[in-house]
């Protein structure tokens, strides 16, 4: 493998997804950095959750209130929203990545220290899996609470 894989790999904290990422990555790295469209389902349905679960948890708190807004002023605009997230998203993780990439690569001359360094600010925070989870069966809970008391 080599340093560009073992970085990102390093970066993502899991090999699953690790051949999606990279093919995805690629097509903004052929663009010189710029938007390329890259679709991930995970973004479409997890919305502000996704970020949180990549650590990006200022993005991800501000798209779960934009969401919350959306979806309490403006309900038809929630699907916008979600197909946006569906394919900006993993764009942002792209330029996350390149600037810890290079910041990290400015700091540490070996590749062991900048693997590790790589992987202390990168990875994925599992309970927001589990946070997304609850909090969407709590809404099912409380829409079906609400239907079953005003009939």
């Amino acid at each position: 493998m080599n340093y560009e894989d073992k970085a990102l790999l390093s970066y993502l904290g899991k090999e699953k997804g690790f051949e999606w990422y990279k093919k995805s990555f690629a097509k903004h790295d052929a663009k010189k950095g710029k938007f390329a469209w890259s679709w991930s389902f995970w973004a479409f349905i997890g919305g502000g959750w996704y970020f949180i679960y990549r650590r990006m948890f200022v993005e991800g708190v501000c798209l779960l209130a934009l969401g919350v807004f959306l979806a309490t002023t403006y309900p038809a605009m929630m699907l916008s929203l979600k197909i946006s997230m569906g394919g900006i998203a993993p764009y942002m993780l792209y330029v996350r990545y390149k600037n810890t990439k290079n910041d990290v690569e400015s700091k540490y001359k070996k590749e062991k220290g900048r693997l590790e360094a790589l992987r202390e600010r990168g990875g994925y925070f599992q309970p927001a899996i589990y946070l997304a989870v609850g909090v969407y069966l709590l809404a099912i809970l409380f829409l079906i609470y609400a239907y079953v008391t005003a009939a």
